[in-house]
């Protein structure tokens, strides 16, 4: 994710800094479980959580899978 600002920003605007955070803590969830030997299904549920539970909608892409 990547966000250029505008020549009269000085930041991206909250929104966006929100959704790179929750990006952030979802990826952060799946590598605190990942393993040898466990199915890229359970990396997917971790990271997955994350963002559903921000409100982010669906997704079809998986982690892992």
């Amino acid at each position: 994710m990547v966000y250029f600002c505008k020549p009269d920003e000085k930041s991206a605007p909250k929104a966006v800094q929100r959704e790179f955070i929750t990006i952030v803590q979802a990826i952060q969830a799946a590598f605190k479980i990942i393993k040898p030997g466990l199915q890229g299904i359970e990396v997917d549920a971790a990271d997955r959580r994350v963002l559903i539970g921000a409100g982010c909608p669906g997704y079809k892409y998986a982690t892992g899978q």
